[in-house]
Parts: C-alpha cells; sequence; structure tokens
C-alpha cells in the first residue's frame, strides 16, 4: 500500500534533468533531488522507482533503493545506479516516469513523480497473427502463427516458453497470481528471426472451481527467472463447476419388535441362601496411549541457482533487495559462495541452510 504526500508537505522531490537507459533486462536510472525537509530526509528509507504511466494499470518496471538522504535543507543530491527491470509484456509504447518513495511504517510513501515526454518501446519477443487452444479430454491443443525476436541480429534470446495460465482476472502485463493449465519451452531464438506457426497437445491441469481468464503467454528466461514477453487474452472465460454433492443415503426404517409375553407366574418357593460374591481381581486400567503428532513436512528448499527473484525473496530473512543481489551473482558452485554477495554474511548463511540449496 502506498500514499501520495502533498507537494507542499514532501521532505524530497525531484529538482532537475532525470535520465534512465535500458539494456536488456537492467535499467539505469539518474536523477537530481531536492532535500525540503532535511530531518525527515535523513531518517527516512527513499527509493527512486520507474513505471509505467498509461491511464490503465501502471507497472513498477524498476526499484533503485537509496538508502537515508543526508544534506541541508535546499541541497540538490544527485543519485544513480542500476537495477533488475521487470520490462512490461506485450506489444506497443507505453508512457513511463519516476516516482521518489519513502518507506513508512506499514505503507510507502510517494513524495514526488515526474513524467517523460516521450513514449518507451519495449523491444521483446511476441508472438505472430493468432493463437488459440482447445480442450480435449484431458490434454489442451495450443496453437500460434509464429514467434519472433525484434532484437539486434546479435541477440539470443533466453530459453522461450509458451504457457497456457487460467487467472482469476483479466492479464494486464505485469506480475500475476493464477494456475498454470500446460506449457513447452520452445528454445531460443536469435535476434531478427521468426519461427512458424506451431501447435502442440499437452497434458492439461485441473483447476479448482471457479470462473477463470485464460491467458497465452511467451516467456523468456532470464536473470530473474522466466518472465513475460508477450500475451493473448481470451474473452470467453473459462468456468469450473464445483463437483455436485453426494446426497446421504436413505435409512432404512427400524423393525417392530414383537411384544414380549408375560410370563407366567410359578409357584412360590423357599427362598436360597445367596451364594457369598466371588471377589474378581483387579485389574489396573492402562492409561490411553499418546496421539502420535505427526511432523510437519519440512518446505521444499529454494535453488538459488534457478529461483526468481520472488521465490528467494519469500526466504524468511531474505529482503527482496539481497534476493537481487543474490540472482546478480549466480550460478554459485557451493553455499559457501553465497558469502560474496553483499549484505549475506556466514551468520545469515547458516540460518538459511535449512531453507536453500544449489
Amino acid at each position: 500500500m502506498s500514499s501520495m504526500v502533498a507537494p507542499e508537505a514532501a521532505a524530497v522531490r525531484f529538482a532537475g534533468p532525470m535520465n534512465y537507459r535500458i539494456e536488456g533486462d537492467v535499467v539505469h536510472l539518474e536523477a537530481d533531488l531536492r532535500i525540503c525537509d532535511s530531518e525527515r530526509a535523513n531518517r527516512a528509507d527513499w527509493s527512486l522507482q520507474f513505471w509505467t504511466d498509461d491511464s490503465s494499470a501502471s507497472i513498477c518496471i524498476a526499484e533503485l533503493p537509496l538508502g537515508s538522504l543526508d544534506a541541508a535543507p535546499g541541497a540538490v543530491v544527485p543519485v544513480g545506479g542500476s537495477a533488475l527491470a521487470t520490462l512490461p509484456a506485450g506489444q506497443g509504447a507505453h508512457a513511463v516516469a519516476f516516482r521518489l518513495m519513502c518507506a513508512g511504517a506499514g505503507e510507502s510513501e510517494q513524495h514526488d513523480a515526474a513524467g517523460f515526454a516521450h513514449t518507451q518501446d519495449f523491444v521483446l519477443p511476441h508472438l505472430l497473427g493468432s493463437v488459440g487452444y482447445r480442450f480435449d479430454g484431458e490434454q489442451v491443443e495450443i496453437s500460434v502463427e509464429g514467434v519472433a525476436n525484434p532484437r539486434d541480429g546479435a541477440n539470443l534470446t533466453g530459453t522461450l516458453s509458451l504457457e497456457l495460465w487460467a487467472l482469476p482476472a483479466a492479464y494486464q502485463g505485469g506480475s500475476f497470481q493464477g494456475a498454470p493449465v500446460a506449457g513447452i519451452q520452445i528454445g531460443s531464438l536469435s535476434g531478427q528471426q521468426s519461427l512458424g506457426a506451431m501447435s502442440f497437445s499437452l497434458p492439461a491441469a485441473s483447476l479448482p472451481p471457479g470462473e477463470w481468464f485464460l491467458t497465452l503467454m511467451l516467456r523468456e528466461w532470464t536473470p530473474a527467472g522466466f518472465v513475460t514477453r508477450d500475451f493473448t487474452r481470451f474473452e470467453q472465460t473459462y468456468v469450473v463447476e464445483a463437483p455436485a454433492a453426494k446426497a446421504p443415503a436413505a435409512k432404512a426404517p427400524a423393525a417392530k419388535a414383537p411384544a414380549a409375553k408375560a410370563p407366567e407366574a410359578a409357584a412360590a418357593k423357599p427362598a436360597a441362601k445367596k451364594a457369598a460374591p466371588v471377589k474378581q481381581p483387579v485389574v489396573a486400567a492402562k492409561p490411553a496411549a499418546k496421539p502420535v503428532e505427526k511432523k510437519a513436512a519440512a518446505p521444499a528448499a529454494v535453488a538459488l541457482n534457478s529461483a526468481s527473484v520472488a521465490e528467494i525473496a519469500a526466504i524468511k530473512g531474505v529482503s527482496k533487495k539481497l534476493a537481487e543481489a543474490i540472482v546478480a551473482a549466480r550460478p554459485f558452485k557451493k553455499l559457501s559462495d553465497l558469502t560474496s554477495v553483499k549484505g549475506l554474511g556466514e551468520k545469515l548463511l547458516d540460518k538459511l541452510k535449512g531453507q536453500i540449496t544449489l
């Protein structure tokens, strides 16, 4: 969650030229910042963010941590650096902007924002022509007219993958949550080259009950894992009905017991002497057996040489900034190599050893 600070209440604002440069999946950001409130600027944790600035859903492309800003009121502080980029999927130009963010208790604050006059095209592998899918029992057939790589001729994509996803809402081109239905890797593609029509019959994963928005995605392997490069949304939603509950079996009516006959009266006999009761040996009751507690299965260790930034950041004790540093420094030959990553010392490595693998 984030909130916007009024201009007159901002602790730091943009003060001049702003620049960015995109190189593959890395973006370089530069900006000048003016200190308005030195006390707040010095004690807060700041970041420079790069966003799409479209009228539809905006996407955070990259975030550059700045830390605290120690300067006198009115001072202009130049900042800059590089960060991993999450480029918006799909084709077409986007308006882009910088946002100046401050981490707060429970939510972040936006102290300033500034857009660029030009739009930005992101040169990414993309789908060609029409695409489609068709379910056939436990299989799904995926078809595309082609895939192209418009990058420079010297470029070679990462491994490309065609994936059909079921999403709870229509996909907008950024990060997403959903259920994978089927997918297949189709290899790498050189710049200025394309692949022709393809059709695959693949095992289809079963989906939970609900209404799903099916989307075919073209994804590429990067240092941050597979990321979406292009997509096609299908207008018709896919509905999975909940299985009907079984009706309980009808109980058979209980049989009536025959009426008991009254016993005939017997002639009175002299009362017999009662025999002395036989004492039964007392058997000590065994204490009830304690239920055996089943140990919860340990969570699967995260493979640091192949996991995405989000998967690594989900490990307890690992921040998003540290996850990005781990991704940038891999591959690792052994776990002890992780201590070469800034911010990951031997003490933290000992805590993480049960949660990570290579």
